[in-house]
């Protein structure tokens, strides 16, 4: 597929916070979640293994050089879906969440799935890795969702939508992958 050998080369010399992993494997893994919606497609994934690329590579060229390579190689639809999961947003962070949280909640459904499918990716590593920010993140997450849900036009897949919902009540309570914070199963 060559959105995912563009990601692979746009962020070979990237690796991923907390974990020091290649970040395209990140990539990888919202790819396969988008994959697994039952209204996926190849635009869906695309955008999954494209989503990063306008904020984080090819420093010296601007936003809109990036965004018009990604037009000339993928198509206006999959440029479009990247920009609108690329923060542009200026401000302080909570001001930038907010208007970040807007932007997606009016998104195209499957530009919503992808932002799940990466919320999903990145919530374990974050509540694993860095619990005081995790705090922040899932605040974060939770009024995402919630302007999501005020969308009555908003088509995102349910099913993901429920899986991150979980997520981020299991993280609140400080379950991960089965077991808590401190390493043990929960009772």
């Amino acid at each position: 597929m060559k959105a995912m050998q563009f990601a692979i080369d746009a962020h070979k010399e990237q690796k991923r916070k907390y974990t020091f992993e290649p970040y395209w494997k990140h990539l990888a893994e919202v790819a396969g979640i988008v994959s697994q919606v039952s209204t996926s497609n190849w635009l869906m994934v695309e955008i999954a293994w494209l989503h990063d690329y306008i904020e984080d590579c090819d420093k010296h060229l601007t936003t809109e050089q990036k965004y018009d390579l990604l037009f000339d190689e993928f198509g206006v639809t999959v440029a479009d879906g990247v920009m609108l999961l690329t923060d542009t947003e200026v401000g302080n962070r909570a001001t930038r969440k907010m208007a970040a949280a807007n932007r997606i909640a009016r998104a195209p459904w499957y530009v919503q799935n992808v932002k799940l499918a990466d919320i999903l990716s990145n919530t374990i590593s974050i509540v694993q890795h860095d619990p005081k920010f995790s705090v922040i993140y899932l605040n974060e997450v939770e009024y995402l969702l919630s302007k999501m849900c005020e969308n009555t036009h908003a088509k995102f897949s349910p099913d993901l939508f429920s899986l991150v919902a979980l997520q981020i009540k299991a993280a609140r309570k400080g379950v991960i992958n089965g077991k808590t914070k401190e390493g043990n199963k929960p009772v």
